[in-house]
């Protein structure tokens, strides 16, 4: 035993030593195994212990040799014992299966080691292992005990952190797939889903087993973001047979879906392979690629029954109420008809198609399937007229004429057939400049379609995949398909469910086969609804219509019935207390029977009334949807024959009844009506605003709401209510309101509505703004942009939302001079914005509606996108085509970033880092010398400070040369002028940004801070449960409470005022200002005026002052809590005289407004930021900030400021506080407000527990 050892010890001592691995090497191994099976087996493990050992001490080379002996030991162990047969071998198969047991069974429990690399070692040599052997013989090696040491390893390894033990437990995964427990499956599918890694999610994906419990996961994987993965999954499924006919029919939409309208040609090009694999379309296309069989008429047939085959595996008549399904089995088709047929073979194959299919006979036995395959090929051939030049007169001559197609329809819609009767009548569609005869036919065949209002064509649904939805193929209800109708645009793929949904399409072939200029087409569909609704309305000789003569005769037998079922309660009732308990009643009895016959016929005639009711209903809202196609599809007045009859006999009736459907329908219509003439909409714009204002805080939206949503923006875009002046409406109050009202009702709604309202408005403010049709576009840009760039509105259906104002902004911001600036101060404003929100305390976004957060990665995907929308190359004007300003969007953009890098207030925030990365963005080489010196200006401070390398390099590009500064005279004056005035307007954005806020709190865009809410309650309650307390120990002591108010909530509210009476007493100490203050200001802005001084002293002397500010705070703190009695009683006297001075008071604010609007950036270096407002402490918009050193004056000077009453009592109005979101809004935007808090908090402690 201890030779053996030895021996083997040796032998892998020496392969330590050499540079290869011989089969020498092997063989004496192998000699070892033959001598001493157990000593060999006992040596190998020593070894591999050794190669643990040796692998904890980062030896790489000789653990790679001992990988390489395992392999080819393994390997020529096999063959050994497979090389002999015919004669006795030294070793057998079972001995080569014994052997690799063993060594699993012992590596396996190695795969669990604490250490890494003694796990990654063992994972390796059994992958080498397994590598060696075939499936058959795993049958024969592995038993129970074997797999499951390796499941359980391969576990540990697959939850390993490590991806390097990630990729090593797939592999082993791989080999040993049939005998893999349901665990390791289940963590195989987790890699290939959740895995950050692409490189593992390939690895994971390639070895993952194709069964029925991972083909979920595995299709999900056709929305990888890295399109080689997704190529990866259509050629899994190939290889694996996985063909459409197996999959659920959710399951082959969403394939097919993900992968035809892929951006990748290559995933389109793998998903059509995999398409036309299937077995149905295999042969045909081999076939088809012989020449002389594509044009034979037996070969042209089976092509043909192949691919209707193939189409009836995707169940088109289900797709009808999925608009994005319609539109991808067209392109389906037409991948068909390019991918099976070679191109040169194409016309050849459409010639026979027209020549065999497309004929009368033909298409009145053709399936559902077929008709529409008929129709997307014809279409496709029509429009690509120039790659089919042929053809074109090849369809002339040989397609069905319209008197052909016109029995095609009438035999579709006998069979009730809605597929084929919506197919043929848009096979229709090109061919109707035909004779007058067919025109005739076609027209005759499309009113009876629309006279028809009792043939009722539902919609085939089996309950096969009734559970089984996704995001492509989802579950609709019959109230979410109506909502999807009534939001959808006129451009849209129309929702089809019914034969009223067909009246659209059917006037708009009308609309095509007529000529309107003498009003055939609309006189054809006004007599069409005189037709239709002459059985409710009058006759000339009659007084009333049959249908309503026959609704009053039978709701007077009902009421008769109902006043003798009332008569014979009574008697039973009578009937019962009277013979109450004396057996057997037979006249009670007889009053029973007669009850209930009486009933029977009430219930005879109530169905009959239900029936002309529905028969009413029904002819109403065909004749709406007539009504609303004429007008959506004719050019209309008010004085054309038989429109101005519509709004009050037809459409305002209609708006009365009970069934919500006809008032949807008259709603819509009435819209329509009302684009014809502005002063009939102007009386009715009252209706659409209290629809808005009622539903805008519902979850859910109605078809009336959708409905008014649209028509506000048609009205807006036509009339153009948004831009006039002295524009306003009435309400049922008699009171008016304005356009500017209605649209901030729609800008709530596009926040809190949900995803049908939020794409309605959205897509109606891009009309609007694209149009110039809103007064004040900046503010309205910044807000769509929040939408823009929220990450909640990926979700769901909110990424079409997202994909719109993709294509709006690209189209809008390059379209004009004029929008590029709009978009430019916009994004100043969405930054602002956000800025001031991730830097407030008590302010947040709604996080049911937002989840922005201002990192690094975030700002510079806003950074990014912003300036890749201004780029020139987009640019749709000349510089000839406006006037415009002398500094250009992109160079304000620039000055606006600098700023913002160099506020020093904005640290923390990663504007600097973002702004340095992004600088190779612009291009300001070939600008004027006068703006490029101005640019230098904002960008020279950046550069001089220690991380502004960056900078500097840029400065350097910006920087005129010598020779330019001698020949260009450069006026300073100028230079400063515009640098002001620049900054000014800048500054601008800031105060937009603040008002803006203000507005998000009315959408309930912005909400206060949970954190904050929650501290002060638990606040409250302490201070509660303490007085409690106190009180307890009082009484226990024998005497009341000392210096309590009286107990329970009355005696705390009573604290809590005084308390409060405490705070507006030091806000009226803490809010004062005296002369000496204002003599103060003025001298430190005359050393402003004569001082130039850079940002590091202004800085220094910023802190100074802070510091000196503190000090003297505390040293008034004492003052300041004995003046508060004497603030309290004062408190009354200031209220009354304030309304007395309001006239001064006004005055007084305008004045502090406009000296608050002045520019306070002399310098072109200093900050753009001038002293703060406190307006969150006053409540006093206008009101003068105060400069740190004012506010050391403004301390020293209070005793003098307390003896003057005049001056207290000015400061006691300018206390006037907002409204609550306004007073948050603006403490959360201004930092030098939280100190006098602190101070009022402090010192009303101080006072409560004095008092206690």
């Amino acid at each position: 035993m201890n030779r053996s050892l030895k021996t083997i010890g040796n032998i892998f001592t020496e392969i330590q030593d050499s540079g290869s691995v011989n089969n020498k090497i092997i063989y004496s191994l192998i000699d070892e195994f033959v001598d001493s099976p157990n000593n060999f087996l006992r040596g190998m493990e020593q070894c591999y212990l050794k190669i643990c050992k040796m692998g904890t001490r980062a030896n790489k080379k000789p653990i790679e040799k001992f990988e390489k002996i395992t392999e080819k030991f393994f390997q020529l162990f096999s063959q050994e014992a497979h090389g002999h047969k015919g004669r006795k071998s030294k070793i057998e198969q079972d001995d080569v299966y014994g052997v690799l047991q063993h060594l699993l069974n012992f590596l396996t429990q190695g795969l669990e080691a604490p250490n890494i690399i003694v796990r990654q070692i063992c994972a390796k040599h059994i992958s080498i292992m397994l590598k060696v052997f075939s499936n058959e013989d795993f049958e024969a090696i592995l038993d129970a005990n074997v797999i499951n040491n390796l499941n359980e390893g391969n576990v540990a390894l697959l939850r390993s952190k490590q991806p390097s033990l990630k990729l090593l437990g797939l592999k082993i995964a791989s080999y040993i797939q049939k005998f893999e427990s349901d665990e390791v499956q289940q963590e195989v599918v987790n890699i290939a889903t959740n895995e950050e890694s692409r490189d593992i999610r390939k690895v994971a994906i390639i070895n993952l087993r194709v069964n029925e419990s991972t083909l979920p996961a595995l299709l999900t994987r056709t929305r990888d973001v890295d399109s080689e993965l997704r190529i990866l999954v259509y050629k899994k499924l190939m290889k694996h047979k996985v063909h459409l006919v197996k999959l659920k029919l959710p399951d082959i939409y969403k394939v097919v879906y993900d992968g035809l309208f892929a951006r990748e040609e290559g995933v389109r090009d793998q998903c059509t392979y995999y398409l036309f694999e299937a077995p149905e379309t295999t042969n045909t296309s081999e076939k088809k690629s012989s020449e002389k069989a594509a044009e034979t008429k037996d070969t042209y047939s089976k092509v043909k029954l192949s691919i209707l085959r193939f189409l009836k595996i995707f169940q088109i008549k289900k797709i009808l109420i999925h608009p994005h399904i319609y539109d991808l089995m067209e392109a389906v088709v037409v991948q068909l008809v390019k991918s099976i047929i070679q191109t040169e073979k194409l016309e050849t194959y459409l010639r026979e198609f027209i020549r065999v299919d497309l004929k009368q006979q033909k298409l009145l036995n053709a399936h559902p399937e077929e008709i529409f395959f008929i129709r997307v090929v014809s279409q496709y051939v029509t429009k690509h007229s120039t790659e089919f030049s042929g053809l074109s007169a090849l369809i002339d001559d040989l397609f069905p004429s319209l008197a052909e197609l016109s029995k095609i329809i009438d035999k579709s819609y006998g069979k009730k057939d809605l597929l084929s009767t919506y197919q043929t009548i848009l096979l229709a569609e090109p061919l109707l400049n035909s004779d007058e005869t067919g025109r005739q036919a076609i027209i005759q065949s499309l009113r009876k379609i629309l006279l028809d209002i009792n043939s009722k064509i539902p919609l085939n649904d089996d309950e096969e995949f009734r559970d089984d939805y996704n995001d492509v193929f989802q579950k609709k209800t019959e109230q979410s398909v109506l909502l999807e109708s009534y939001a959808q645009s006129f451009l849209d793929t129309p929702v089809i469910q019914s034969a009223d949904d067909l009246t659209p399409v059917v006037v708009r072939i009308l609309r095509k086969l007529l000529d309107d200029k003498n009003n055939a087409f609309s006189t054809l569909l006004l007599e069409t609804i005189s037709v239709i609704r002459e059985p409710i309305e009058k006759g000339q000789d009659q007084d009333s219509s049959e249908l309503n003569e026959e609704r009053k005769r039978l709701m007077k037998h009902i009421d008769h019935y109902d006043t003798a079922l009332k008569e014979l309660e009574e008697k039973i009732q009578n009937e019962k207390k009277a013979k109450k308990g004396k057996g057997k009643n037979p006249v009670l009895e007889d009053l029973e029977q007669e009850k209930a016959n009486t009933e029977k016929e009430r219930e005879r005639y109530v169905t009959t009334l239900n029936d002309i009711d529905s028969k009413k209903s029904k002819i109403d809202i065909r004749c709406l949807h007539i009504a609303c196609s004429l007008l959506e599809g004719c050019k209309l007045a008010l004085t054309d024959p038989g429109i101005m009859g519509l709004l009050g006999s037809f459409i305002g009736p209609c708006f009365q009844e009970k069934n919500t459907f006809v008032k949807d329908l008259s709603f819509k219509c009435l819209s329509l009506y009302l684009l014809l003439d502005k002063r009939t909409c102007t009386d009715y714009m009252k209706i659409y605003k209290n629809i808005i204002d009622e539903n805008s805080d519902d979850s859910e939206s109605v078809p009336s709401l959708l409905t008014a949503i649209k028509a506000c923006f048609d009205f807006f875009l036509i009339f153009k209510f948004g831009v006039e002046e002295d524009v306003n409406f009435e309400n049922d109050d008699d009171e008016q309101f304005e356009p500017q009202d209605i649209i901030e009702s729609l800008v709530a709604l596009m926040f809190k509505g949900d995803n049908a309202a939020k794409k309605i408005c959205v897509e109606g403010f891009c009309k609007l703004l694209f149009n110039n049709k809103v007064k004040n576009p900046v503010q309205l840009l910044a807000l769509l942009m929040l939408i823009w760039i929220n990450p909640h509105q990926t979700l769901g259906d909110g990424t079409k939302i997202v994909q719109t104002l993709s294509m709006f902004y690209k189209a809008y911001t390059p379209y004009s001079y004029t929008c590029l600036k709009n978009s430019e101060q916009a994004i100043e404003i969405f930054i602002e914005l956000l800025n001031s929100v991730a830097e407030s305390r008590e302010v947040d976004f709604n996080p049911e509606l937002f989840a922005l957060e201002m990192n690094e990665d975030y700002f510079t995907m806003i950074l990014r996108t912003a300036l890749s929308l201004m780029k020139k190359d987009d640019y749709k004007f000349a510089d000839t085509d406006e006037d415009q300003d002398r500094i250009s969007p992109s160079e304000r953009m620039f000055v606006f970033l600098a700023l913002l890098a160099s506020d020093k207030d904005k640290a923390g925030r990663p504007y600097k880092k973002v702004f340095a990365k992004n600088l190779n963005q612009f291009d300001f080489e070939n600008l004027p010398f006068f703006n490029r010196r101005l640019l230098c200006r904002f960008i020279s401070e950046l550069a001089e400070e220690k991380d502004g390398a960056p900078f500097k390099e840029f400065l350097k590009k910006l920087q005129l040369t010598e020779e330019e500064e001698k020949d260009v005279h450069i006026d300073e004056e100028e230079l400063n002028h515009v640098d002001k005035q620049l900054v000014e307007d800048i500054k601008k954005s800031r105060q937009e940004a603040k008002q803006l806020t203000k507005n998000l709190f009315t959408y309930q865009v912005l909400v206060k801070r949970e954190k904050r809410r929650n501290q002060e309650t638990t606040d409250t309650a302490n201070h509660d449960d303490k007085e409690d307390q106190e009180t307890k120990e009082t009484k226990s002591r024998g005497r009341p409470a000392k210096n309590k108010p009286a107990q329970g909530k009355k005696g705390r509210k009573k604290a809590q005022d005084e308390i409060d009476e405490e705070k507006d007493s030091e806000d009226e100490e803490v809010s004062e200002e005296s002369e000496e203050d204002a003599k103060t200001k003025k001298k430190e802005e005359a050393a402003k005026k004569s001082t130039r001084p850079t940002r590091a002293r202004k800085t220094t002397k910023k802190e100074a002052s802070s510091d000196e500010e503190e000090e003297e705070s505390e040293e008034s703190e004492e003052e300041t809590q004995k003046k508060a009695t004497k603030g309290r009683n004062t408190k009354k006297e200031a209220t009354k005289q304030e309304s007395e001075e309001s006239g001064s008071d006004s005055e007084s604010s305008q004045k502090d407004s406009e000296d608050e609007d002045k520019p306070l950036r002399k310098s072109p270096r200093n900050k753009i930021n001038g002293p703060r407002s406190r307006e969150g402490s006053s409540g006093k918009k206008g009101q003068k900030s105060e400069s740190p050193t004012k506010k050391g004056a403004a301390g020293k000077g209070k005793a003098a400021a307390g003896k003057k009453a005049d001056q207290k009592k000015q400061d006691t109005r300018k206390r006037k506080q907002p409204n609550k979101a306004e007073s948050e809004s603006e403490e959360s935007s201004d930092e030098d407000v939280k100190r006098p808090d602190k101070r009022v908090k402090k010192t009303a402690a101080a006072a409560t527990k004095k008092k206690k």
